[in-house]
């Protein structure tokens, strides 16, 4: 093969160089397949406001890791998780001010990284991010839970996980207070699952923050930032038909008909012959009588 050729090789090289140029896809398609969820968030960012410096944000909480940790050890509760993440929420809600913001929840500053930090207030899943990532570095075995409705923050180290609402000032959720919390936010609607307090993969993680992005974006009809985050998840699934046919669907209601087609055209040919692939195919060609009309 020419040095000029292309090949798997070629390909294969040409996708990692992408990925170091992309911080977003460096975060959620490192080589080691650990998804860098705090990384995915910066990038998000970044996706936003290209010149945000998310290094200091990085910094920032590496320096309030130390502190907490420092206190830990003072304290002598290094042993003692729960101990350590009382000094942990202490320090976060109470001496650097984060609150849940109940008051406009639907702001998209809530669920992007630097505006959290500037506002001192998000959303669960953003205040747990920050409580999370925090508490990691300061040495306490934290994973994010993805509880219906409301993100919680679980700690490890006991005889059982023990769950926070970071929405709420860190404070203890206890096992009999989860369906009454359910009830609040999904309306008495749903019965309480075990699965509902299990730790949440990186990846579901990462996309549940893009959904809550989108959400927002499309409150204030701001379908073109909105579709950006659904191409993030689009990023974050790759091969996947659901992500492309939503980025399509977007895409053409504010009029980028060309673009939902080459999402749509894709989309069939990773559906193949599943029963999916004819929803998709009856899409794409309702798209292409459309721009054929239009012409």
């Amino acid at each position: 093969m020419s040095p000029g050729a292309s090949g798997p090789l070629s390909e294969e090289k040409d996708q990692q160089v992408l990925q170091l140029d992309d911080p977003f896809l460096a975060a959620v398609r490192c080589p080691s397949r650990r998804v860098d969820v705090l990384g995915a968030a910066l990038a998000l960012v970044l996706d936003a406001r290209p010149d945000a410096d998310v290094a200091a944000l990085r910094c920032q909480i590496d320096d309030w890791a130390d502190r907490v940790s420092r206190r830990i050890r003072h304290a002598g509760v290094a042993d003692d998780p729960l101990a350590g993440m009382l000094l942990l929420s202490r320090f976060l809600y109470e001496e650097q001010c984060f609150a849940g913001d109940s008051e406009t929840p639907h702001d998209p500053a809530n669920c992007e990284l630097d505006l959290v930090f500037e506002r001192r207030l998000g959303l669960p899943i953003t205040l747990g991010l920050i409580l999370i990532e925090t508490g990691k570095r300061a040495g306490l075995p934290l994973s994010g839970i993805n509880f219906p409705g409301r993100f919680l923050v679980g700690l490890a180290g006991g005889p059982r996980l023990l769950l926070f609402d970071p929405f709420r000032g860190g404070r203890l959720v206890l096992p009999e207070d989860c369906q009454g919390l359910l009830d609040t936010v999904q309306g008495g609607r749903m019965k309480l699952r075990h699965e509902f307090l299990q730790p949440c993969p990186p990846e579901r993680f990462v996309e549940r923050l893009l959904n809550n992005l989108k959400r927002a974006y499309l409150r204030r009809s701001e379908v073109h930032a909105a579709i950006r985050a659904q191409g993030r998840i689009v990023d974050l699934r790759p091969g996947e038909v659901a992500p492309l046919q939503e980025r399509a669907r977007l895409s053409f209601q504010i009029g980028r008909h060309e673009e939902a087609l080459d999402d749509l055209e894709k989309a069939v040919v990773m559906a193949g012959d599943a029963p999916q692939g004819r929803v998709v195919r009856r899409q794409l060609e309702q798209v292409r009588r459309w721009i054929a009309a239009m012409r």
